[in-house]
């Protein structure tokens, strides 16, 4: 019966080579002999699986013959004649367990298990590295964030050391070929595993993978390349920005090590409430208390805005409780499209001491506007 390896891996036929090659890994860990529960039949399944849709070519023939395509032209199994200098390392066919060999994904995945990485091998000359990105938070007025605002910053980063260059080395020292890689910036390990003996390579750590080292460490850094100081930046803040938007300065972070990039500063912003206006999104909401006799007669009355006093026109007959519009008094719209508006409610002012003469007016008044009500009850 033909094997449905697409089935056996978890993925779909559109499924890329990324994507097999992690449902391999997955599964791989998940079955390996070695684990609890593992199955030593799935695990070469899943092997077979994979040397089949990890090679181009052999999808290909797969996709259009099905698993059937092994007896009209090569064996797709294991395939240990793809992977460099290695025989067959579960036993079957001769392999030799002082045999060593190098391998590629089945290799990452057993270096893992055993914890010592895979066969990956590490490119030399790669030890710069980028700094860090941090994160400051600054706070701001509500006026400040209306109108745009600048700010200073003192911050305590990493940065790169003056006194060496950032190289870690003492200006006046020698430079030599690494001993505990002899130049060639990697080391390689021998472990000996159910499979025989795996090769694995990583960085020196001596030289940081540069192949050379120097016979002095810089005495202000100690060899480090940063150092930390106080830094005073100058961050300009933009009308219209909200709590808890950022501002990503590139480069401003920490400085990266052995030549590598400086990371990012990321600026979080907290804005102040204010006592009289209140945010939504780029639109500002206020209450104003008018006098009634505006309410009913109508009137111009002055309404605050974040950008001053301006003139409010009440139409007579206006209920309290009522919401006026002003266009583009809100905030500007980082996009640079306009501004947000603001929504002015009114409310009829409550008098709190009224004389004896006031409270007869008053109640003369609303006499006379319920009078017509009594010929209804």
């Amino acid at each position: 019966m033909a094997k449905d390896y697409y089935q056996i891996l978890g993925v779909p036929r559109t499924a890329t080579e990324d994507d097999i090659k992690k449902a391999f890994r997955k599964k791989a860990h998940e079955y390996h002999p070695d684990k609890g529960g593992g199955d030593d039949t799935k695990f070469k399944e899943i092997n077979e699986a994979y040397q089949t849709l990890g090679n181009k070519q052999k999808r290909g023939q797969y996709d259009q013959f099905g698993s059937a395509f092994e007896r009209g032209g090569g064996q797709p199994g294991f395939a240990w004649s793809d992977m460099e200098g290695a025989s067959n390392p579960f036993g079957f066919g001769g392999f030799s367990q002082s045999q060593t060999f190098d391998f590629g994904d089945i290799g990452d995945v057993i270096g893992d298990m055993f914890g010592f990485g895979g066969a990956t091998r590490t490119s030399t000359r790669t030890r710069a590295r980028r700094g860090s990105d941090i994160e400051s938070t600054v706070e701001i007025s509500f006026d400040e964030a209306y109108r745009g605002t600048e700010k200073e910053l003192r911050l305590r980063v990493p940065i790169s050391c003056t006194t060496c260059d950032g190289s870690g080395n003492d200006p006046s020292a020698t430079i030599e070929t690494c001993t505990h890689c002899n130049g060639s910036g990697v080391v390689t390990q021998s472990r000996a595993t159910f499979l025989g003996t795996i090769r694995t390579q990583s960085e020196c750590r001596e030289c940081h993978g540069t192949g050379r080292r120097s016979s002095k460490k810089c005495t202000a850094c100690g060899g480090a390349t940063v150092v930390n100081k106080e830094r005073t930046i100058t961050v300009k803040i933009p009308a219209g920005i909200d709590s808890s938007q950022s501002i990503r300065l590139a480069g401003k972070g920490e400085s990266g090590t052995y030549g590598g990039p400086a990371g990012d500063l990321f600026i979080r912003v907290r804005i102040e409430v204010h006592p009289f206006f209140k945010r939504d999104g780029y639109d500002v909401k206020t209450k104003e208390e008018i006098p009634l006799s505006v309410l009913a007669s109508g009137g111009t009355v002055d309404v605050r805005t974040p950008a001053g006093v301006v003139k409010l026109k009440i139409p007579a007959n206006t209920k309290s409780g009522t919401s006026f519009r002003l266009h583009d008094k809100g905030f500007e719209k980082l996009t640079g499209r306009g501004r947000g508006d603001q929504f002015v409610t009114v409310h009829a002012t409550v008098p709190t001491k009224l004389t004896a003469k006031q409270k007869k007016l008053l109640a003369e008044f609303e006499a006379s506007l319920f009078e017509p009500r009594k010929k209804w009850l």
